[in-house]
């Protein structure tokens, strides 16, 4: 039969590696290797690379050679059948290291059992494959974000098993610009998940690697750590057919002095790329033609400023422009007038040459001071041709016995009154007209400026200042007027992101909300207390108060039993899954329960949290690569099973946590405050980004938030509703 060819190309990758081996005593070096092996010949190529990093904790000498031991086996088995297939041949090669294991188990080399650290993987092609033993760790960080995808589920509290030393096989896919971080636990020892994610960012590819090399070489004994980029393969550059024969060069010729034609259109370029910029530098300049000065255009204002007497009647910039008009008339007279008073100067002076100095002198003075005063005859401003007698002695004369009342600086209410006299009565109503403006108009800017101040300090009414009052002091605060109500139904439980499809969980059915099917619980079942979604199975599990678990699967749209040992005693205070793993929150005993899956349901549990807390007040959990846990109005934010450093931002109105959400790619943290009817969202350091207030919020018993829509929906006990985030 013909195979198909597939829908779509399967991308080829490069990969590039770099490992960091930290040993600063020789003994330790037999206990600890960094493995990359490629396919040896073309049969081998669907096969991809095999890596990992291996690492025996006792360093006793009979541990000393298991760390050589497994690689050979795993390196042998693996490539020695390439029809079987990457998983096929991974698989093998890991139940051939596990009999090996075995059979020094029986001949009395037991010390290594327990402290072997190894995460070994495949990468064939877009896709990878690993399996984990101990403490070793692998990181994928993808679009920004740092992601665990090793997390161990070998039982901590059971006796070790030679034969189940590698019991399992993880698979995923990889994408362009992916890296991986393949490391033993001793990097946890200087730096936080945090801070090797930020690194990771911050640096490039070979940056990153040398800041690892220095830190871990300066502040760690033993240490491994491979890194694996994913990058394009680069294309091979095509060959010319034929290669073009190299010109004769006549040193002695001009040409061998002639700047390449290359460099001449480059340099053309150049020259015109910089006219451009000149051009359009001076496009807002103005040369002036006869001095050749440069003079820059007036900017146009804005569209919101005005004149200040914009908006003023007409009939008030009519009178100005008259009166202006007036005063131009005056003006352009008078300099004509002193003009031809110049004129009239130069003859007299020339007619009095042969005059003594003195005389000359005099007369000059004189005929100066007689012309000075022709410019203004005939303007109207003044009734006086020639100076009285009384001026012609300066400073004037002030009798002894009539002392000077008037200040120097007070106004000649006589001068004054004689220019009011000479105005025309239309340059008497001009004049009056301004004077009025002058007064009124501030007068009235006061009164309005006034009014409006008062406007915006006026109490709000009643209703209104009732719904700001909560969150008035609160930063970035979106007010919802309407929600849209998508479901409506009775007894609901909660609402499930299933891959981007939004899920109703009742008392006794899923309701699909993009297609509006219910699906029920079977009739023993009783009443749902839990639900959770696992994006990588398409899986819905829900949990009834005695612990019973089914699954709904949304691709076979069946619901089928699950074995889900809980505890007795137990409180389940929230479900969550992560991977394939499902992680119970018990509030009444402090602790967490991971189970991994298996055939039927799920495994043994394995207590999570590895240090005392107090989870009596948790309502929520939410699991990306950390795991943050609403508990008594905090956020607890754990890591391996460890408190880590969270703190959120002090708001005007402390935040109440009921329940949090978050995304495996996301950073953001989303948090349902049922006290304060909002929902905040949160960066990954716990910075409020944004608010989102309705009073309905504080009837909310659950959250979800798809991202690709942008839209939070929250479930009450009647409706499932949503908003959209600005």
């Amino acid at each position: 039969m013909l195979r198909n060819k597939p829908d779509k190309k399967i991308p080829d990758f490069q990969l590039s590696f770099e490992n960091i081996l930290v040993c600063n005593e020789k003994k330790f070096r037999p206990f600890m290797e960094v493995v990359i092996q490629d396919p040896e010949n073309i049969e081998q190529q669907n096969l991809g690379t095999l890596i990992g990093i291996f690492e025996i904790s006792d360093t006793s000498e009979d541990s000393s050679y298991i760390v050589n031991y497994l690689i050979s086996i795993i390196k042998k088995e693996y490539f020695s059948k390439p029809r079987r297939g990457p998983v096929e041949s991974f698989e093998t090669a890991l139940h051939k290291a596990n009999l090996a294991l075995s059979k020094l188990a029986e001949h009395g080399n037991i010390n290594w059992i327990g402290k072997i650290n190894v995460l070994c993987a495949v990468i064939e092609k877009n896709k990878l494959h690993l399996a984990q033993v101990g403490t070793a760790s692998a990181f994928l960080l993808r679009s920004k974000t740092l992601i665990n995808i090793s997390e161990n589920s070998s039982e901590e509290n059971l006796e070790p098993n030679p034969l189940k030393t590698f019991d399992s096989v993880s698979s995923g896919k990889l994408e362009l610009g992916d890296k991986l971080l393949i490391a033993t636990e001793s990097i946890f020892d200087i730096f936080s998940f945090e801070e090797i994610k930020k690194s990771a960012l911050r640096f490039s590819a070979p940056e990153f690697v040398q800041f690892l090399r220095t830190a871990l070489g300066n502040q760690l004994e033993k240490a491994t750590v491979l890194i694996v980029d994913i990058k394009e393969r680069a294309k091979e550059p095509e060959e010319h057919s034929r290669s073009q024969p190299a010109k004769h060069l006549n040193a002695f010729s001009q040409t061998a002095f002639a700047r390449p034609a290359a460099s001449q259109d480059k340099s053309k370029i150049r020259i015109e790329t910089e006219m451009q910029e000149e051009l359009e530098k001076s496009k807002n300049e103005f040369t002036n033609k006869k001095t050749g000065h440069i003079y820059i255009k007036e900017i146009d204002r804005p569209a919101g400023e005005k004149d200040y007497f914009s908006g003023r009647t007409s009939f008030l910039q009519d009178s100005v422009l008259a009166f202006k008009e007036k005063l131009d008339k005056l003006w352009r007279k008078a300099s004509l007038n002193l003009k031809n008073s110049f004129a009239q100067f130069r003859q007299k002076a020339s007619a009095v040459k042969l005059a003594p100095a003195k005389e000359k002198i005099k007369r000059s003075a004189l005929a100066l001071k007689e012309i000075m005063l022709i410019p203004f005859k005939d303007t109207g401003l003044s009734k006086k041709s020639a100076v009285s007698e009384e001026t012609k002695n300066f400073p004037p004369k002030v009798p002894a016995d009539k002392p000077r009342l008037r200040s120097s600086w007070l106004p000649s209410f006589s001068k004054l009154k004689d220019s009011l006299i000479s105005l025309s009565y239309e340059q008497r109503l001009y004049a009056l007209l301004i004077v009025l403006a002058i007064i009124t108009v501030p007068y009235f800017g006061l009164q309005v400026s006034k009014r409006l101040v008062e406007k915006k300090s006026a109490p709000l009414p009643q209703e209104v200042s009732a719904i700001i009052v909560s969150l008035e002091q609160d930063k970035n605060v979106s007010r919802l007027e309407n929600l849209t109500e998508v479901y409506a139904g009775n007894g609901l439980a909660g609402v499930i992101n299933l891959n981007g499809k939004i899920f109703a969980v009742g008392q006794s059915e899923i309701v699909a909300l993009d297609s509006g099917e219910k699906f029920s619980t079977p009739e023993d079942f009783g009443q749902i207390t839990a639900a959770a979604g696992m994006n990588d199975l398409n899986l819905i599990f829900l949990i009834n108060p005695e612990g019973k678990t089914v699954s709904f699967s949304s691709a076979s749209k069946k619901l089928q039993n699950n074995t889900l040992a809980i505890p007795q005693g137990s409180t389940v205070a929230d479900a969550k899954t992560y991977l394939t793993y499902i992680y119970l929150l018990d509030a009444k005993n402090n602790q967490i329960y991971r189970y991994p899956r298996a055939e039927g349901g799920f495994g043994q549990k394995f207590d999570w949290i590895k240090e005392s807390l107090d989870l009596s007040e948790a309502t929520g959990m939410a699991i990306s690569e950390n795991i943050f846990i609403a508990n008594g109005g905090s956020i607890l934010k754990l890591f391996r099973g460890k408190k880590q450093d969270f703190n959120l931002e002090q708001s005007a109105t402390p935040i109440a946590p009921f329940k949090v959400y978050v995304l495996e790619n996301s950073a953001n943290i989303y948090v349902l405050d049922k006290i304060n009817s909002r929902v905040v969202k949160l960066d990954a350091s716990g910075n409020i980004i944004s608010q989102y207030y309705n009073s309905e919020i504080d009837s909310a018993g659950d959250l979800a938030v798809a991202e690709a829509n942008n839209t939070v929906y929250f479930s009450t006990p009647d409706a499932i509703k949503s908003f959209k985030m600005e």
